[in-house]
């Protein structure tokens, strides 16, 4: 965007969200297909107190002065501006008794709206009178105030949510800019906020690059408020200037991709990073709007993301009733959520929504998809009820509420069966001290006595914890360090392999790399090859499960729901299998259990917390240790067939070969060098047979469909 553009800014009033020449769309929308969001806005304005005392009626102010626009009537604009005075009032005194208006921005932007929607309601008098006590609350809430921070204030910047105090500046300076207000404060604040939305697009387009993807891989984030600053931006910019800035930001229209490959069926997710896995329900409160944004903004120029987006749109609203944009809170009731009609009026904003037909995942999907600046790798057989799907966490650029998961890799097949563990609790120990460590995912440990782990990030203990020091798990050290070093898919077989040595601390580590090959729809092969800079440090391997695992030698199974995952360790040959979990032993780590604290409210099943997990380890001292292990997903109750897989144990090689229902598969890895290995796949003697090396590069994707190599026989 070139320096010089906010003299573009038209200088009449509305100009947030729409301006006079686009209000008669924005009306005939609000009076149709919107109709029952205008309904809710006179429903919340009528429910608000005559005589309202000062709090926070900023969203309340806002859908009085939307009203005033479409009926005239000055009732609603005296409601408005009665709103908006107290809501000021409420902001000083909140800040005068050192605490913070709220955790988001959401109702402050919304009474901005008001401000700008009655502008021309307000005498010069009032202008100044409302505009700059408002600028004033706005400028004592930034970076930098001496008397910052104050309990539950918001630093949420342009490279995490934005949906802080920080993203006031370009509202205040929107509103306000020219107005004969305070120009030189008000164009400050415009340029400040210009500046740092830009700088919260450019990070979120390096984050979703040609794939997808924002500003976190936790989803309550994700598809909670995080999408709203973009969506304002764009739709502000627009509404002041004249100029629409989507294509300038087309990753915003892969914001669809990233969705679809996140939802499991029944609208699950596999509970990446900071979730609170009680249930692992999709965030849908503000699904549908985030879609149809998709759709409003992108639904011309990049119709394959609309068609997704509007497939995603109305399975949101089929699964929450045709309630629409108001969505449905199937989630744990959070902050982060915001709640229903965040932005009352949005809905009837969406005026260029297309009527594209929705495609679904099956039609558009590959079988796999590396979100490389995300850190995550999907893979799945299908996109239906019986399907497989596996997502697998290496490399990436985003640390926020990220977890010390490098190489994690969560499996979903009828249910969770291999899944992340633990919840968020904030004050509790069971959040720093189990569920953001490597102990709660799928992984390998390297214990070295007497090993400083870091902090991660919370308010300590609850009041009726004792406080303890943070045990050694044997876990990782960095949230990122892991690079994807290979990654291939096609229909036969996805493979990636990822190093995370860099993510465990030197000192102790000197090798962790991971291979993982998905043969579709049920198998997946797991090479680690770990070594530690001392023979004496044991090595571990992780994988939790919900139900109670049965061991059976090299074996053991375990259930949840409708699925069934069986595992057979093929190396090490001697390598000892426990179980560790049940009642008050679920978030094992350091000799003892760290409990949810007293009073933790579940929303959904406390089952996808994780309740056991095995754990598989050599016998003896050694430096370097290959783990090697075969996975088979299915129905429970179905047995599987891992224990007639054929181990595969030459010079320099290590591997399996096992049958599916109709191929015999061959796979190797090597145990020296890079991450090397091959393949071989036949199907029977009328089928091609592909036999290959696995490939040392990273395949690039790009767009919604992707891209897929050319298997090639030999």
């Amino acid at each position: 965007m070139r320096e010089d553009r906010t003299t573009l800014i038209r200088p009449d009033h509305p100009r947030l969200f729409f301006n006079a020449d686009t209000w008669p769309a924005v009306a005939a929308r609000a009076e149709g297909p919107a109709r029952r969001s205008l309904d809710r806005m006179r429903s919340r304005v009528d429910e608000a107190p005559s005589d309202p005392q000062p709090a926070d009626w900023g969203t309340e102010a806002a859908a009085a002065a939307f009203l005033h626009r479409m009926t005239g009537d000055d009732a609603y604009a005296r409601r408005a501006i009665d709103l908006l005075r107290v809501s000021i009032e409420f902001y000083h005194a909140t800040r005068r008794a050192m605490r913070s208006v709220s955790w988001t921005s959401t109702t402050r932007i919304n009474a901005w709206c008001a401000f700008d929607w009655i502008f021309d309601e307000l005498d010069a008098q009032a202008r100044r009178e409302l505009g700059r006590s408002f600028l004033d609350h706005v400028e004592t809430e930034q970076p930098g105030d001496p008397l910052l921070p104050i309990p539950e204030w918001n630093f949420s910047g342009p490279e995490t949510g934005f949906y802080g105090n920080m993203s006031l500046l370009w509202y205040a300076g929107l509103a306000t800019f020219g107005a004969g207000v305070d120009d030189e404060r008000a164009g400050t604040f415009l340029q400040r906020g210009r500046d740092t939305h830009l700088e919260m697009l450019r990070h979120r387009a390096a984050a979703a690059a040609d794939d997808g993807g924002t500003a976190s891989v936790a989803l309550l984030y994700a598809f909670g408020l995080y999408p709203w600053a973009e969506f304002n931006f764009l739709h502000t910019w627009e509404a002041a200037t004249g100029q629409d800035l989507a294509a300038e930001w087309p990753h915003v229209a892969l914001f669809a991709n990233y969705v679809a490959w996140n939802w499991l069926p029944g609208a699950r997710h596999f509970g990446a990073g900071d979730s609170y896995h009680d249930g692992n329900v999709i965030p849908l409160d503000h699904m549908w709007t985030h879609m149809a944004h998709v759709s409003h903004f992108y639904g011309r120029s990049f119709p394959t993301c609309a068609a997704l987006a509007r497939w995603i749109l109305e399975e949101a609203d089929r699964i929450s009733g045709g309630a629409g944009p108001v969505g449905v809170t199937r989630a744990h009731s959070h902050r982060f959520l915001g709640g229903r009609d965040v932005f009352p009026a949005h809905e009837c904003l969406l005026t260029r929504m297309t009527d594209t037909p929705p495609v679904g995942p099956s039609h558009l999907l590959p079988p796999a998809r590396h979100f490389e600046h995300m850190g995550q790798t999907f893979m799945r057989s299908g996109s239906g009820p019986d399907d497989t799907y596996a997502l697998f966490t290496a490399g990436g650029r985003v640390r926020h509420h990220r977890h010390y998961d490098n190489n994690n890799l969560v499996i979903y097949r009828g249910g969770f069966l291999a899944l992340d563990t633990g919840s968020r609790p904030n004050p509790g120990q069971h959040m720093t001290h189990y569920y953001g460590r490597t102990v709660a995912h799928n992984c390998v440990l390297i214990h070295m006595p007497g090993e400083q782990v870091p902090a991660y990030w919370g308010e300590g203990s609850a009041p009726e914890e004792t406080a303890a020091p943070v045990p050694n798990d044997g876990g990782q050290h960095r949230e990122l360090g892991s690079i994807v070093v290979a990654f291939e898919t096609s229909p036969s077989f996805t493979y990636v392999a990822a190093d995370a040595t860099a993510a465990y601390s030197a000192e102790k580590c000197t090798l962790a790399l991971r291979q993982v090959v998905f043969v579709p729809p049920d198998h997946f092969v797991v090479c680690d090859r770990v070594a530690s800079t001392d023979a004496s440090y044991p090595k571990t391997w992780l994988l939790h499960t919900v139900g109670a695992p049965a061991i059976k030698g090299d074996s053991f199974h375990a259930e949840h729901e409708k699925g069934r995952l069986t595992c057979r360790t093929l190396a090490p040959v001697d390598a000892r299998l426990e179980a560790i979990g049940g009642p008050g032993r679920q978030f094992w780590c350091g000799d003892r259990n760290w409990p949810l604290p007293e009073g933790f409210a579940m929303d959904g099943s406390e089952d996808t917390l994780g309740q056991w997990r095995v754990e598989v380890t050599p016998r003896g001292d050694r430096r370097d240790v290959v783990f090697l292990h075969l996975i088979d997903v299915g129905p429970s109750g179905v047995d599987a067939s891992v224990n007639v897989a054929v181990p595969i144990q030459e010079p320099g090689w290590t591997g399996v070969s096992f049958r599916t229902a109709d191929r015999a598969v061959r796979i190797r890895f090597a145990t020296s060098g890079g991450a090397g290995g091959d393949i071989r796949i036949d199907p029977g003697p009328d089928g091609p047979r592909l036999k290959r090396p696995l490939t040392e590069s990273v395949l690039p994707q790009a767009g919604i469909e992707g891209a897929s190599p050319v298997e090639s026989g030999a």
